[in-house]
């Protein structure tokens, strides 16, 4: 079996996190995300369909 490297680490973005106004992808209002991989608001998150991973209404 290979040796593993002990220094294998996640690169850094190159994208700063920046605040953005943004259409939530259930229900396509929008809403201030913290970061660009943040793309359904809180109101939705906190849905039932959300957490049973049902699709969006």
């Amino acid at each position: 079996m290979a040796s593993r490297r002990n220094d294998n680490k996640k690169p850094q973005s190159d994208r700063q996190n920046e605040q953005k106004d943004r259409p939530c992808l259930m229900c396509n209002k929008k809403f201030v995300s913290e970061h660009y991989g943040q793309r359904v608001c809180p109101t939705c998150k906190g849905t039932a369909a959300w957490r049973s991973g049902g699709e969006a209404a």
